[in-house]
């Protein structure tokens, strides 16, 4: 009989401890998902920069399915490099933060994603497609010629 009263006793802890590991798999499971949706949240906020409206420094904040809390920093970038004028360049860099947090007073969670963009003088932001040498219209395409990796290529090198 005292056999069978160990059995359950082992039972009984074995449960416990395999509950306690499938309910922090499923905790971690939600936090996982929290943390993707800020990311895509922190990359879309990213992406929007320069599109919708001119470049300009500033903060914009906003909240995000009642849970999501951001905020957008656009500042200028400075560089410690002392051979670098940033001035004598036609483009003005930008360095850009997006900053999703969420959760209760307690925990706070966060992401950070940084960025660093251009803009030319009238603050429209340049894509790295953009060609600026003379004579081309803003918009036009670098041409560029890869190398075939498997060596059979038309192309001479």
């Amino acid at each position: 009989m005292i056999e069978v009263l160990v059995a359950f006793a082992i039972l009984a802890l074995s449960l416990g401890v395999l509950m306690r590991i499938f309910g922090g798999g499923v905790k971690m499971a939600a936090v996982s998902e929290d943390y993707s949706r800020a990311v895509m949240l922190a990359e879309s906020n990213l992406s929007a920069v320069g599109i919708e409206d001119t470049l300009e420094e500033g903060v914009v904040e906003g909240e995000s399915e009642e849970k999501y809390h951001w905020t957008l920093s656009i500042t200028p970038y400075q560089t410690e490099d002392e051979e670098i004028d940033l001035d004598t360049i036609p483009v003005k860099p930008y360095l850009i933060e997006s900053r999703v947090e969420w959760g209760s007073d307690e925990r706070i969670r966060s992401v950070v994603l940084n960025t660093l963009r251009l803009a030319s003088g009238d603050g429209i932001s340049i894509s790295p497609n953009d060609n600026f040498s003379e004579g081309s219209n803003r918009g036009d395409s670098f041409d560029s010629t890869f190398p075939d990796p498997e060596g059979d290529s038309d192309h001479p090198e």
